[in-house]
């Protein structure tokens, strides 16, 4: 990549970043993000973010199911598994307690608009790495900000959005509610 390609990027990057600054505050992560919590979608009412059992393993499904309170829809901030890039962000691992060995993975085959995102083994790659952002409204809502993708966030297909099994997707932060998420116990 050019120099000058390259500044290009690097500004669009942090052009993005403090829109989003604008929006939203770093989230406090271990204080209350532990095991046993929840990822409700804010566009569905009732659905959390959930890997698919019948597909769990490297490549399994991650989709929005009811509520139900099963550990394959459990999920925490692993404290321990967290970088800083110096854009005001912490980073960490999403670990799923299905199998806390199992991490929220954006497919590093694509990372883009409409891009996977599966359950995978955690590897501590920047495909794995999230900021949860608390959105600055006052909502208590946040989106998960993808490292891999500088402006990617974890997004619900609005064509689906309140049915079992929708799958979730990288998509271009726009503050949507198929985009917003809270955390239940």
């Amino acid at each position: 990549m050019s120099g000058r390609r390259g500044r290009l990027l690097l500004a669009l990057a942090a052009a993005a970043m403090a829109l989003l600054t604008l929006v939203a505050a770093p989230a406090a992560f271990a204080d209350n993000h532990g095991p046993n919590m929840h990822l409700r979608n804010t566009a569905t009412g009732n659905k959390c973010l959930d890997a698919d059992l019948g597909t769990f393993g490297n490549g399994g499904k991650v989709q929005v199911w009811d509520c139900w309170g099963g550990a394959n829809q459990q999920w925490v901030v692993d404290q321990d598994h967290c970088t800083n890039p110096g854009d005001g962000f912490n980073y960490c691992e999403l670990r799923n307690q299905q199998n806390p060995s199992m991490c929220l993975d954006a497919d590093a085959n694509f990372i883009g608009n409409g891009g996977v995102v599966q359950i995978w083994q955690c590897l501590g790659t920047t495909n794995q790495l999230w900021a949860v952002l608390t959105n600055a409204d006052g909502s208590g809502h946040f989106v998960l900000w993808l490292l891999a993708g500088y402006h990617l966030v974890v997004d619900l297909n609005s064509a689906c959005v309140n049915q079992n099994g929708c799958q979730v997707m990288q998509y271009t932060w726009w503050n949507g509610p198929n985009q917003q998420w809270n955390w239940v116990a």
